[in-house]
């Protein structure tokens, strides 16, 4: 049982972390999307398959 809480726990944080960073890449890229030469289109779809990855 102990385990299992813990097991759910290191999911948690790992989950976090991953959200964090996608989230951190998405803000470079948009803040960074003139030089990346992406149209908003190209971007929200960047930015979907990046969530659907996390889902």
């Amino acid at each position: 049982m102990q385990n299992n809480l813990l097991g759910k726990r290191v999911n948690k944080l790992v989950n976090r972390a991953i959200y964090r960073i996608v989230v951190g890449i998405d803000e470079y890229v948009y803040n960074h999307r003139y030089d990346f030469n992406l149209t908003n289109a190209e971007y929200c779809v960047r930015v979907a398959i990046c969530r659907l990855k996390l889902a």
